[in-house]
């Protein structure tokens, strides 16, 4: 028995002392923990700024060593797009790493940064910027870390900015590591942000109108007062995720394919650049120049893509601001002065489309975007903004002109076996409506034979001008050279009659014993009003008939 207690008791020893000393190895290897608040980041920005990182270690010894180490890695695809300061040391002074004791918050007398790598900051601020690695990777780095000490250590590493337009993951995850063998992180790779369309744009109001007439314009520097709400189109602007427009963010409009003749007006918004909408800068409130849509949220116009305040507008006069349009191409800017992180917000940009008589036909166009634009999208020593995007190009139609005209077809006309046709083309565009009144000619097509010695298939013919409430009435025998229109003796087909005016409307009348008697037979109808498309050179040609 005396033996056994002799065994026992050293071996209790034993067991003890084993397992003081794996609690004092642990203590000495303290477990970290990676902590990220996960966010929603742009997927069109390309200096998208990722949430801090926190480092959390729980109480250890530190041992002493030298060239200590801290590596952040972004996974996802998303380059890295700081800004760098050097192609040697490639530091970024914007991204930071800050170290301190979380139990008393003070700052640990534990490590000594690198000159290099503190940009200025002095040591003891226990500060350091990251050198960039490459595409995906920065690293902190310290002389020295100093041994000693048991208080629980945190680090936060902060504004690491990300291409997020270049993403090729939905999730980016970021991978942080330790040079030194104390520092225990069994789970070094978490979720950093989610990569998601922040700006959606549609057209909710999209103009439709022909060339024959000037739309309604100026009048005593107020569009207001002349506006034609036919010529008013409608942009729609909206967050995809909360806080997808935030402050002194820019929207740009691009505006492609604008017919010639053809002038872009927008509402300046947030005159005063206070997030009140449509204040004129001196405090007051014009609520015509409010753009609809969330209360909270509040653009304004200005001049370029990275201008703070002023209008694009030559005078303040002008409740609209007209867009400067060269070949058919134009772009304006508007600047976020007020919004709500929390909410998904909305506006409505009128744009106000005022034509000339005569413009030209086609169909405008308009993408909305952030801006600045760029294609730099890793980090660069160039000077280049932040923040900035990538180019959206998500063209929407805005305004379609068709041309100023109508074409008739008369589906039979003869002057053949003693029979002649007469036809009256009306141009009604004059009403009692208020209907634009508007004059042109008209260009007559035949297509048919023609009988009798000598007698042709005749050439196209193009009237006179036809007014408003004028006719331009002729028969093929005759024709009417008074008006421009030359006889078709012989022919029978049918003829289209294209008129540079809107609203135009024919009869065709024929008759027998046309020249030998009495008639004993007369059928009149009217015209069919077709739609039909010309070639280019056909619409040049009769709109510079219709200029003269």
């Amino acid at each position: 028995m005396t033996n056994l207690k002799k065994f026992f008791v050293p071996a209790v020893a034993l067991l003890l002392a084993l397992t003081v000393g794996n609690g004092v190895a642990q203590a000495q290897a303290p477990r970290c923990q990676i902590v990220v608040d996960s966010a929603d980041i742009r997927a069109e920005g390309m200096t998208e700024l990722l949430p801090d990182i926190e480092l959390r270690c729980r109480t250890g010894n530190y041992r002493a060593e030298t060239g200590y180490r801290v590596t952040v890695q972004v996974s996802g695809g998303a380059n890295i797009t700081n800004t760098i300061h050097s192609t040697d040391e490639a530091v970024a002074n914007d991204i930071t790493l800050i170290m301190w004791e979380a139990l008393n918050g003070g700052v640990p007398d534990r490590f000594e940064t690198e000159d290099a790598y503190t940009m200025g900051i002095d040591d003891d601020s226990q500060t350091a910027n990251a050198k960039v690695m490459n595409e995906n990777t920065v690293q902190f780095r310290f002389d020295r870390l100093a041994g000693g000490g048991s208080n629980p250590m945190n680090f936060r590493i902060s504004g690491i900015r990300v291409n997020a337009s270049s993403a090729t993951s939905s999730s980016l995850n970021v991978t942080v590591t330790h040079s030194s063998i104390d520092f225990d992180i069994p789970s070094p790779t978490v979720p950093a942000a989610n990569v998601k369309t922040g700006l959606k744009s549609s057209i909710s109001t999209a103009i439709e109108g022909v060339t024959c007439a000037a739309s309604r314009g100026i009048g005593d520097n107020n569009l207001r007062d002349n506006m034609d709400d036919a010529n008013l189109a409608r942009i729609k602007v909206e967050e995809s995720l909360a806080n997808a427009f935030q402050m002194n963010d820019r929207l740009m409009l691009t505006f492609s394919d604008v017919p010639e003749g053809v002038r872009v007006y927008l509402r300046p918004g947030d005159k005063g650049g206070d997030g009140v909408a449509g204040n004129d800068g001196n405090g007051a409130e014009g609520a015509a120049n409010d753009l609809e849509g969330t209360d909270t949220l509040h653009l304004q116009l200005v001049p370029d893509a990275t201008s703070t305040s002023g209008r694009a507008s030559a005078s303040e006069d002008y409740e609209f601001a007209e867009v400067s349009i060269s070949g058919g191409s134009g772009t304006a800017y508007y600047r976020v002065t007020g919004m709500d992180a929390v909410e998904k917000e909305n506006k409505i940009i009128p744009v106000f489309f005022r034509r000339a008589a005569g413009a030209d036909t086609g169909t405008a166009m308009v993408s909305v975007s952030y801006a600045p634009t760029s294609t730099v999208g890793v980090a660069s020593l160039a000077a280049v903004p932040v923040p900035r995007f990538s180019r959206t190009v998500n063209p929407m139609t805005v305004l379609t002109l068709q041309e100023c005209s109508t074409t008739l077809l008369f589906p039979f006309v003869t002057n053949q076996s003693n029979h002649d046709t007469g036809i009256a083309i009306s141009n009604t565009s004059k009403d009692a409506f208020g209907t634009d009144e508007t004059e042109g000619t008209c260009m007559i097509h035949y297509f048919g034979d023609a009988a009798g010695e000598g007698n042709m298939i005749p050439d196209d013919d193009r009237s006179s001008m036809v007014g408003a409430g004028e006719q331009l009435i002729f028969s093929l025998s005759a024709g009417n050279p008074a008006m421009g229109i030359s006889a078709a003796e012989g022919f029978q087909g049918y003829l289209m009659a294209r008129c540079g005016f809107r609203f135009a409307h024919g009869l065709a009348f024929i008759t027998n014993n046309f020249g030998i008697g009495t008639p004993s037979l007369a059928h009149g109808y009217l015209a069919l009003v077709v739609d039909v498309d010309f070639d280019d050179r056909s619409l040049t040609d009769d709109r510079e008939a219709l200029s003269h």
